[in-house]
Formats: C-alpha cells, sequence, structure tokens
C-alpha cells in the first residue's frame, strides 16, 4: 500500500517547482546545476504542457507536495522512455523508494512501456546502487561525457524492462536471501604454493620477500586469483548459498593481498528479480579495501 500518489502536474506548481529546482541540493545533481532565472523557468514549464512526450507529476502525501517524477522522450513506437525524480523533503526517510516504485508502476501499467531508463553523474553514485535496488541493471558508462568546472564525469547508464518489473513487483521488491554477510579469513603460505602448482604461476613477488619489496610491497603478495576464489568459495557456500550458478562478474583489485594477515570480507544484496540477484562483495586488510567485485547469480531453485 503507497502512502501517497502522483498527480499531474498543474498551473499552481510553477512557483513551488521553481523553488524546488533552485535548491542547491536539488540542482548539485543535475545537468544544469546552475540556478535558474524565473522566466527561463517560466518558459520551460509552459513547454512541458505542450510536449507530449514528457510528462511530469507531483508525488504528495495527504495533499502535501513533497517530489517530483518526470517522464521525458516518451517512445510509444518503440515502447521506452527515460524518467528522473527529486524529492523536496529529504528529512523523511522512504520517500524515495516511494517515488520510485509509483514511477515503474505507471510506467508499465499506465504508460505501458517496455523499458524504462536513467542516467546518473558519476558524483551522485549511491542512486545508481539506490535504482539497482529497485531492479534497474547498469547497462552502460558514458566516459567522461559530463563537464562541470574544470572536471570530467562519467555518466551511468541504467535500464529496467517491463519483464523484470513484474517479477520483482510479485514480491513487493523484498529479497528472499538475507541483506548482508560477513566473514573473515587469511591465504596462508600454503595456498599460495598450491597456487603456483595448479597455475604455473612462479612471478619471485608471490614466492621471494626479498624480490617482492625490490618491487616495493612490504613482503611476497597473494595471487590476486586467491582473493577471487574466495569469493567464489562464500557464494556457493555460504552467500548466496549451494545451487546458486554465477552468470557474471566485475572484479576490480585495488590493492596487494599478503599472507597471513587477516581479511574482512563484506557481501551486500544490490538488488533481487526473482532468480536473478546482483551482490557486491568488498574485501579489507583492516580498514583498507583491496578487491570489490559485483557478481550476479541465479539462485537455485
Amino acid at each position: 500500500m503507497f502512502k501517497g500518489r502522483l498527480r499531474p502536474v498543474a498551473d499552481r506548481d510553477m512557483d513551488m517547482i521553481f523553488e524546488w529546482r533552485n535548491r542547491e541540493e536539488i540542482r548539485i545533481n543535475m545537468y544544469n546545476h546552475e540556478e535558474i532565472p524565473y522566466e527561463n523557468h517560466k518558459k520551460w514549464f509552459a513547454s512541458i504542457a505542450t510536449n507530449k512526450t514528457n510528462q511530469y507529476f507531483i508525488y504528495e502525501q495527504e495533499k502535501k507536495p513533497l517530489g517530483l517524477v518526470s517522464f521525458n522522450n516518451i517512445d510509444t513506437d518503440n515502447s521506452f522512455a527515460s524518467w528522473a525524480f527529486y524529492s523536496a523533503d529529504l528529512s523523511t526517510r522512504g520517500l524515495g523508494s516511494e517515488m520510485e516504485r509509483l514511477a515503474l508502476k505507471y510506467a508499465f501499467e499506465d504508460l505501458k512501456l517496455n523499458k524504462l531508463c536513467c542516467e546518473v553523474l558519476d558524483f551522485n553514485f549511491p542512486v545508481v546502487r539506490f535504482h539497482q535496488k529497485h531492479g534497474f541493471k547498469l547497462e552502460g558508462l558514458k566516459r567522461q561525457h559530463y563537464k562541470r568546472g574544470d572536471s570530467f564525469h562519467d555518466v551511468y547508464q541504467l535500464a529496467i524492462l517491463k519483464k523484470d518489473y513484474e517479477e520483482i513487483s510479485k514480491s513487493d521488491f523484498k529479497s528472499t536471501i538475507d541483506k548482508s554477510y560477513e566473514w573473515v579469513f587469511e591465504i596462508d603460505t600454503r595456498k599460495i604454493i598450491e597456487y603456483i602448482e595448479l597455475s604455473g604461476d612462479k612471478n619471485p613477488i608471490h614466492l621471494d620477500d626479498v624480490a617482492a619489496k625490490g618491487l616495493g610491497f612490504k613482503s611476497r603478495v597473494a595471487h590476486k586469483e586467491i582473493l577471487l576464489a574466495e569469493i567464489s568459495r562464500v557464494a556457493a557456500s555460504k552467500y548466496p548459498g549451494p545451487n546458486t550458478i554465477n552468470i557474471g562478474q566485475d572484479v576490480d583489485y585495488l590493492a596487494p593481498a599478503y599472507p597471513n594477515k587477516k581479511i574482512i570480507g563484506n557481501a551486500t544484496l544490490i538488488t533481487q528479480i526473482g532468480r536473478y540477484c546482483l551482490i557486491r562483495y568488498e574485501l579489507f586488510d583492516q580498514d583498507k579495501l583491496i578487491a570489490t567485485s559485483n557478481s550476479e547469480f541465479l539462485l537455485g531453485k
């Protein structure tokens, strides 16, 4: 049950939206982040009433306006559109989730779309994770596509399909596995020797402290594949668990892993759509992040 609703933008909303658009905490995450002159806002507001490929809504609870949702570039021939939203009340928890779920419901049940897309600037990355929790999948990355001041920024491209929305809405956007899992492990000398025998990788930095130190390391370094194997072990036995099938993995190695040191692993569920789930694994040497993996799975039946 939703606490609020979406209603079409009305003429009376013009000044309220003008004030919202010029709030620093809202415009900082927009492509156009400069303050908007009132005359420019009036022209924009008049245009949205006549442009049939765009639709704008006010999210409200008990007739109190709390945010804005927009659908843009609606393509009825190809059955897709882009969308965006912002909350004008950052003090109330849960507004963003309700606005997103109402937007998905409208896109797929009222507009009858097959696909809904969105873009997120890289400095607003938590919103990428937020969309993924609601079923969006990362489709692309426009590298250094947007310039602000003297800096270039990446733009993340995400989308959700109708079939994924239908699947995730069956469970009311709830998951069947725990939200997170934590464990501790060490890479002992035996594991390094076993991997050398298996792979034939006898690089001296894995065998000799002196050779490793000569290249700037603290001591000999564990093979990065051992870290990946540890993630695979946990995925198959603990989280998400037995009968799990790994269907995709994006791994980043950020710092060396040293043998005989405690490593802390954190796993967090990003999204679950039926049997499909996306989990982020992070490995830490004390407080230092040394490796991450965004892993996709099909859960066992």
